[in-house]
């Protein structure tokens, strides 16, 4: 469905995924944040790194510290690391045990993999102690420092929030105790005398308030939290026209005024103005290589304004009929349905999606492949074989406030959740009589939105008897 680059040259911008390890040499405008964290990471060995939506805060990690303590910045630690990377998700435990082992960290048998994570993560779980135990128990460490980056830490928060929507049954949930475990494990590793295992977080700082929670984990941040600044007029023109010159080509003066006059104080600048060089980088490629960028390119891909939601619509448009419906229900899914201020993003499992949709996990699978190929790095995971248990993720939270149309399909979501729900309450209690009015825009939300068991188990589950209310109430 989609055509392939003109050439293999690297393309030099991210879009809206994280710069990798991989691409530090295209990672400009950091330098002086790199070395104030690779201080405080030396001291305590425990980084906060915090700040709003888009401000850069997983590449600063990736593309920014992991490389400099792989050379050797850091002097105390040498330059033999291991580096365990994690979302918590909604199984902390699991996707640490997980990430201890892709890093080396943990030796893990070749004949038994599955039944080793479980040994793993059951140590894991056993107390604070649990992860110096599974190190020392895995024998992977050797003479290497370990660097575990927790990144969107504020994941455990947003499954915390859901419980509170969910039945009583399910306020009792191990995910709480999984969450309130994490912390524990990370926080008694790092005081580990003369210990060789660093930790950092990344978090958005929207979520300070609610670290509260759990108990030392305030004192740990006051003592090693990192707000990520604002790139400096200079540090954006260096991240827009050096990463270019490193793949041998260049963006016109011109362009870089455009951009930076362009870019303005709300959240989501840094991932719109690298999404935006990408498309316009692509349409000047199409022109050969070296690449040289010029205002027209910059134009014809939508501006930093417009650049993301044109490539999105576009790749929508190229889906068939039925495709189309899927990548709604996909969307919607990953954007939740709740009304509250923050935004709505929701890792869910392809298996869930498709029950959703109503369609088989293959015909979800393509259409996943769709939006996160090539340079349409919409979706997550970016790369790896698509399965019914594969957790599925929107990229980055700019796509929902950035692009039209999944923005209208979130709200969308958020009011037939709100509806349903109040569907249920009905059910539960019928106590408030219905008008014609509310009648009909409840058969009509039914009609139109064709909600399905699957659907109804994320915001409540009791889908038979809340459609019985719209059934009984028809018939009367």
């Amino acid at each position: 469905m989609q055509s392939s680059p003109p050439s293999e040259t690297r393309c030099p911008y991210p879009g809206l995924r994280p710069f990798r390890p991989d691409e530090a040499d295209l990672f400009f405008g950091r330098d002086e944040q790199i070395d104030e964290l690779l201080g405080r990471l030396g001291r305590s060995r425990f980084l906060a790194v915090v700040g709003e939506s888009g401000c850069g805060k997983s590449s600063l990690i990736l593309a920014g510290v992991i490389p400099a303590l792989e050379t050797g910045l850091l002097d105390s630690a040498g330059t033999e690391w291991l580096v365990a990377s994690m979302r918590p998700g909604s199984k902390p435990m699991q996707n640490l045990a997980a990430a201890l082992v892709d890093s080396g960290a943990i030796n893990r048998s070749a004949d038994r993999p599955g039944e080793d994570l479980i040994l793993i993560e059951a140590e894991l779980r056993r107390g604070p102690l649990g992860l110096l135990d599974a190190l020392r128990e895995g024998g992977g460490l050797g003479e290497a420092s370990l660097l575990l980056v927790v990144d969107q830490f504020e994941e455990i928060f947003r499954f915390r929030r859901d419980e509170a929507d969910a039945t009583p049954a399910d306020e009792q949930s191990v995910d709480r105790n999984e969450a309130a475990a994490l912390v524990a494990l990370l926080l008694r590793t790092i005081r580990e005398e003369n210990g060789k295992i660093y930790v950092i977080l990344t978090m958005r700082s929207d979520f300070l308030g609610d670290c509260a929670l759990f108990t030392g984990l305030p004192e740990a941040l006051n003592d090693s939290q990192f707000l990520t600044p604002r790139l400096s007029f200079d540090q954006r023109k260096a991240a827009i026209e050096a990463p270019v010159r490193v793949e041998g080509g260049r963006v016109e003066p011109d362009v870089t005024t455009a951009l930076l006059n362009d870019m303005g104080p709300g959240p989501d600048q840094l991932p719109l103005m690298q999404h935006a060089l990408m498309r316009a980088w692509t349409v000047a490629r199409k022109r050969g290589a070296p690449t040289k960028v010029e205002i027209d390119d910059y134009i014809k891909a939508g501006r930093l304004k417009n650049a993301l939601s044109y490539h999105a619509n576009s790749a929508y448009q190229e889906l068939s009929d039925a495709q189309k419906l899927i990548a709604e229900r996909l969307f919607r899914a990953l954007t939740g349905g709740n009304t509250g201020k923050r935004d709505t993003r929701r890792p869910t499992k392809l298996g869930e999606v498709a029950a959703i949709a109503g369609v088989s996990a293959e015909a979800v699978a393509e259409v996943v492949e769709h939006f996160r190929g090539g340079d349409r790095n919409f979706l997550a995971p970016a790369a790896g074989p698509l399965g019914p248990d594969t957790d599925l993720d929107i990229s980055h939270e700019s796509l929902i406030r950035q692009w039209v149309k999944l923005d209208g399909w979130a709200r969308d979501e958020a009011r037939s959740a709100e509806t349903y729900r109040l569907l249920e309450k009905t059910a539960a209690e019928w106590s408030e009589p219905w008008t014609g009015t509310n009648l009909d825009r409840v058969l009509e939300w039914k009609r139109t939105q064709r909600p399905n068991a699957a659907w109804a188990a994320r915001y409540g589950g009791d889908f038979v008897r809340a459609m019985n209310v719209t059934s009984q109430k028809h018939r009367t």
